[in-house]
């Protein structure tokens, strides 16, 4: 099934893919979970950024996308939705004022970042711009029930225990202190070289991504402790 830019399947018909009508999008949006926080978002900015104007707001069209006709639009798959259209048309930028951008941007942290505002472009135009599994607890929240578990974490750093850092920190250790003391005459190197310049990397990457985490003045990064772990371990290592 073809697909729209942001990976949610489409079709031309919307039965096939759960498109209802409601009161806001008479077009409709996709039912379920994209129907709950698109429509949160709808709600919040009729309630705190202007009212709604009755025939204004666009939802499933099955089109290209107008920006770039290489893809569907997210219109045909049924994931995003058109605020009052005609007062914010394609191409334009500015039509919300400093204040009304202000709530927007805070309508959109209550989505969790599972919603996109094309601001500067295309004004009318939020979207769904996460996953159906990431989807789905923040619209649990949005919806007041209970969410289900967040989804499990991908990323190495975020998965590692202590007792698994620690070892990598000392197998890192050891390697540069055999390294450093292996007998090799001048300008040869030796043959694990290239295994600890890799190493070494792999230190500097964890390094920059830890410190470069989004912390707040006087916070310190969930991983802190770790990073400073390796630190000593590479300064012990000579």
């Amino acid at each position: 099934m073809a697909t729209s830019y942001n990976g949610w399947p489409a079709s031309p018909d919307r039965a096939e893919i759960g498109v209802v009508a409601n009161d806001v999008f008479p077009g409709g949006v996709k039912a379920g979970d994209v129907a709950i926080v698109l429509g949160y978002v709808m709600r919040q900015l009729d309630a705190r950024v202007e009212p709604v104007v009755g025939g204004w707001c666009w939802g499933y069209t099955y089109k290209a996308n107008v920006n770039n006709p290489s893809q569907l639009s997210c219109h045909a798959s049924g994931t995003a939705g058109d605020w009052n259209a005609p007062d914010h048309p394609n191409g334009s930028s500015g039509t919300f004022t400093p204040a009304q951008r202000g709530e927007i941007y805070a309508i959109l942290d209550e989505c969790q970042g599972a919603v996109s505002w094309l601001e500067g472009y295309d004004e009318m135009h939020f979207e769904i711009c996460v996953s159906a599994g990431d989807l789905a607890y923040v619209a649990a929240v949005l919806g007041d029930a209970a969410p289900p578990e967040p989804p499990e974490p991908t990323d190495w750093l975020d998965m590692v225990t202590q007792d698994e850092w620690n070892a990598l920190t000392a197998d890192v250790t050891e390697i540069k202190q055999r390294l450093r003391g292996a007998d090799t005459g001048p300008g040869e190197k030796h043959e694990a070289f290239d295994m600890l310049q890799g190493i070494d990397r792999d230190v500097a990457d964890v390094q920059y991504r830890v410190r470069g985490a989004d912390t707040g003045p006087g916070e310190r990064h969930e991983h802190f402790d770790m990073l400073q772990g390796i630190d000593g371990a590479v300064t012990s290592g000579g």
